[in-house]
């Protein structure tokens, strides 16, 4: 089986790095209270431009991104599911420039197993975030996918594991499940495809 697998909140714990320097940067500016990690920048009152220049200068450099902390324990149950003969692909929206550092992450944190594959957003191709995990999907590339987001998990027509984030409550169709630890997800997924734990 193939198992799709995003990065940013799900296996990278970004929402605090990001709000840090967020804060770090435009100070007062920032409210405490961001319950939205994928529009943050909608909730600081600074010019569109300024926000955009930040993003390229500070949060897509290799020094931060190499600094975000792993999810606790999240290497461990995809290192066991990669044990147990499944394909661990990992669907990013994070930008295709940023693609070396972020493999260099994974490596670093245990989370690059053998014959792992790694997919990043290509924003000169598609138009959104959906459409390009849309695709992916289409593509039959992955089985199931582990995904925070809201919006692109109850786009998706495949069994989707969400983990519970401020920014994605809501309704949710049969196929979404929502999660509240690595562990639930390690033992909904091996029962639901079968996935024998690895001896």
């Amino acid at each position: 089986m193939k198992i799709g697998i995003d990065i940013d909140n799900v296996v990278a714990d970004s929402y605090p790095a990001y709000l840090e320097k967020f804060r770090y940067r435009f100070g007062e500016k920032v409210p405490h209270n961001i319950a939205d990690f994928y529009h943050v920048e909608e909730h600081i009152e600074a010019p569109r431009e300024e926000i955009i220049e930040f993003f390229e200068s500070e949060l897509h450099t290799d020094e931060f991104q190499i600094s975000i902390n792993p999810v606790v324990d999240a290497a461990m149950y995809i290192q066991s599911w990669a044990m147990s003969g499944a394909n661990i692909v990992y669907i990013t929206a994070r930008p295709l420039r940023i693609k070396p550092v972020t493999k260099k992450w994974l490596v670093k944190h245990g989370f690059w197993v053998d014959g792992a594959k790694i997919y990043l957003f290509d924003e000169r191709r598609l138009n959104t975030d959906i459409e390009y995990k849309s695709t992916i999907v289409s593509k039959k590339l992955v089985d199931v996918l582990i995904e925070d987001k809201l919006d692109i998990a109850t786009s998706m027509k495949i069994p989707v594991f969400l983990p519970d984030k401020p920014w994605n409550q809501g309704k949710l169709p049969k196929n979404v499940t929502r999660v509240y630890s690595w562990d639930e997800i390690d033992e909904k997924l091996r029962k639901r495809f079968n996935l024998s734990n690895s001896s």
